[in-house]
């Protein structure tokens, strides 16, 4: 090699090297690829000194435009779909020093400022035009071609973009991510200091994702005391929302207390601080103090008036009119019964005739007692007497799963009330036009979407419930189901006789078995359709199972002339997330075994997320239309700006990088979160380290999402304590005192 290459490889060498070396960046954007305002996640084309070509940059910032100068740390690495770039995770951006970098800074980001006035600006100032603007904004004016309406806007923008670098600054410094303070700013304009200051807490009320430790932390450095009011105040509420979070509407005071105490780290002296802000919120009605439960317990407002509207409207449509009974019900029920073919046992018959003569009724009752036999008998009575008959159900899946059952179409609450800009279109003032409303599923329906359904539908409108009172409560606050039928006030008729043909079920059997408290019976043969494979430890259960859902697909492997689709019949159930054997777990080893190389994939929470992965939604989104529950399969995903797209049974949802902590990996659920659906094939992993969540209708809920297969993998000691442990956790709620104060009398309605 003589000298001359040398030296040209030398030159090359030092072009290239600062841009694949070290974990600091510094350089010029001079294009932005990607940018999404809600959580600041950014690509950028940056131009480094010294090297030739602008180098890919990904990370997060409050505000970020062409023309600034970055600087960030961080680290290389390459991306198989988008080659070698620098994923900043500390970023700060500043004005360029450079001149032709003002140029294009000013003509990309003032509105009305080409590249040829800007030209003129730095032709006039140099790269002083910042100090100019901010110091001496009347010389802007004096520059040819820009005129005095021009530099005045020019000006606005220069000092209003300036001031939101300087707040966004600020509440980064505060611990504010860039999405948070975004929202913020949005939220709280050229207010945003002085209302932050004033009472960061009232942050976590108005932010979506700003909660009360978030927003305790900004307090701290603020310098709000500790024992301020407003940081009391907010450890209170704070406290009761948790509480509806895990189910009740209401807290016991006492406990109230105490759980502010820990989460304020306050000394016992504190209590009578507590107290002291518990008093003022009662006097400003944002809390409520009431007896429920047999203890005196505190309120949020909101879910307390919830209750009270609930009782009221249920009792109001009790004693109203319906507004097209039928004539003749008994020759109707005839006549629906023999279009149908099918017969009627007496308690059967009752449930119906129940149904057809009330107002509001309730049917409860395990599987295999007939529920759906008699909600179709229901439906095709009311539509022979010339009613129009809506269903709905909770969830997508068990909309489905009604539709399918009953033969008429069947959606949704949300989709049956209609969501239009985050609130119902059917409400008290528009009410969804039908004759008669049947609800499956209610155990799953908690206090808010249940008010929400009452006010959504016509006062003269039939409503038939439909529910089993033995499965788990709703993820939501309160007990609405078991409150209405503890309350004697709703007419319900209580299905307890399994039928022949579900009594040929060992999962129907042995779902009966554990709700009566005894063990399923464990016989294990190959024609049966309930099955426990028994393992002391919980690798080898986790194995097993693993490897039994890789061969689902085998004909006449499990029963006789049936094969089933792993991603889409099968459904891995268990009782809690954590451990070997519990769903966050499941779910990585699941999703290597039936999805091992995706297309494209991308980290995803602790793990990874890749096209065909199976997802569930885990909250309402009422602006996609997606609700809480409802499952489906990625169908593309973009590794750079985190950009999915999910098919839920043929509609395509479309997520940005701020949306998908919404999603979660569900080749495995918890039990709780599969309520309402049920599935051809049900793989259920139970272990004694799930000791805290193994009780009897958590147990019995998991049995009965299984349709056509049930396989429990795990300890034998864990399914009999479960089946043993009665113990239903306590939820406070008022629903049922109230049913009984509005009906004026205890318990007069009787049951079938």
């Amino acid at each position: 090699m003589n000298k001359s290459s040398r030296r040209r490889l030398r030159r090359r060498a030092h072009r290239t090297l600062p841009a694949y070396a070290g974990r600091t960046l510094s350089g010029i954007v001079q294009e932005l690829t990607f940018r999404n305002e809600q959580t600041g996640f950014f690509v950028a084309r940056v131009r480094l000194r010294g090297v030739r070509d602008a180098q890919n940059v990904v990370g997060a910032a409050n505000s970020i435009s062409v023309g600034e100068r970055l600087e960030a740390r961080g680290h290389w690495e390459v991306s198989p779909n988008y080659g070698r770039q620098f994923k900043a995770n500390d970023v700060s951006l500043s004005l360029p020093a450079d001149e032709s970098g003002l140029v294009k800074f000013m003509a990309m980001t003032l509105p009305g400022i080409g590249v040829g006035l800007a030209t003129k600006l730095v032709e006039a100032f140099g790269n002083k035009v910042s100090w100019v603007v901010e110091h001496h904004p009347e010389r802007v004016a004096q520059v040819p071609g820009i005129g005095p309406k021009r530099a005045a806007r020019m000006i606005e923008m220069w000092q209003e973009r300036a001031a939101n670098h300087r707040v966004l600054a600020w509440l980064s410094g505060l611990g504010m991510s860039a999405a948070a303070a975004d929202a913020i700013v949005r939220r709280y304009g050229n207010e945003t200091q002085a209302q932050v200051t004033d009472n960061p807490y009232g942050v976590a009320e108005t932010i979506h994702g700003v909660g009360f430790k978030k927003a305790d932390a900004m307090a701290k450095k603020i310098g709000i005391a500790p024992a301020h009011p407003a940081r009391i105040q907010a450890g209170l509420r704070h406290v009761l929302r948790e509480a509806t979070d895990s189910g009740s509407c209401g807290l016991p005071r006492q406990q109230v207390r105490e759980q502010t105490r820990a989460l304020l780290k306050f000394e016992l002296d504190g209590v009578d601080l507590i107290d002291h802000e518990i008093t003022r919120l009662l006097e400003r009605g944002l809390l409520i103090n009431a007896p429920a439960g047999g203890a005196e317990c505190l309120f949020l407002a909101k879910i307390y008036r919830q209750e009270v509207e609930i009782a009221k409207s249920v009792v109001d449509r009790l004693h109203t009119k319906l507004s097209k009974p039928i004539r003749v019900p008994e020759a109707a029920l005839t006549q629906a019964l023999a279009s149908l073919g099918i017969q009627l046992e007496p308690s059967q018959r009752a449930a119906v005739e129940l149904a057809l003569r009330e107002p509001v009724s309730i049917i409860t009752g395990g599987p295999g007692t007939g529920k759906t036999t008699i909600t179709r008998a229901i439906v095709q009575t009311l539509m022979k007497g010339g009613l129009h008959v809506c269903v709905c159900a909770p969830t997508g899946k068990a909309a489905k799963r009604a539709a399918e059952s009953i033969g008429i179409e069947a959606r949704t609450i949300h989709r049956m009330l209609e969501v239009r800009r985050g609130r119902f279109v059917h409400n008290l003032q528009n009410p969804l036009q039908c004759d008669a409303l049947i609800v499956d599923e209610l155990s799953m329906v908690d206090v808010p979407l249940f008010r929400a359904l009452l006010h959504g539908l016509a006062r003269c409108a039939r409503l038939i419930l439909v529910g089993d009172m033995d499965q788990l409560p709703s993820v939501g606050p309160g007990k609405v189901l078991a409150d209405l039928i503890a309350s004697g006030v709703v007419p319900t008729a209580r299905l307890t006789e399994v039928f022949r043909q579900a009594r040929q079920s060992d999962i129907i059997v042995n779902a009966h078995r554990v709700n009566g408290g005894q063990m399923p019976i464990l016989n294990n043969t190959e024609s049966g359709d309930f099955r426990f494979l028994s393992y002391l430890d919980d690798s080898e259960a986790q194995a097993a199972l693993l490897r039994t859902i890789t061969v689902m697909k085998q004909p006449g492997r499990f029963l006789p002339n049936r094969h089933y689709d792993p991603l889409r019949d099968v459904q891995v159930l268990s009782p809690m997330r954590r451990g070997t054997l519990g769903v966050d777990e499941l779910n990585k080893v699941l999703r290597r075994g039936l999805n091992p190389h995706p297309s494209k994939e991308m980290p995803f929470r602790d793990g990874f997320l890749g096209v065909g992965d199976k997802v569930i939604q885990t909250k309402n989104n009422y602006t996609k239309a997606i609700f809480n529950g409802e499952i489906g399969y990625v169908s593309d995903l973009d590794p750079i700006t985190r950009a999915v797209s999910v098919d839920f049974d043929g509609r395509r949802v479309d997520y940005a990088a701020s949306d998908l902590a919404q999603l979660r990996l569900a080749y495995a659920l918890t039990i709780h979160r599969s309520q309402g659906s049920e599935f051809p094939v049900v793989l259920l992993a139970i272990s004694y380290g799930h000791y805290p969540m193994l009780k009897r209708n958590l147990l019995y809920t998991g049995i009965t999402r299984a349709r056509e297969l049930l396989l429990i993998f795990g300890n034998p000691r864990a399914a009999a304590h479960a089946t043993h442990n009665s113990q239903v956790e306590e939820r406070y709620s008022k629903l049922r005192d109230w049913l009984r104060a509005e009906a004026r009398t205890p318990a007069t309605a009787a049951a079938v």
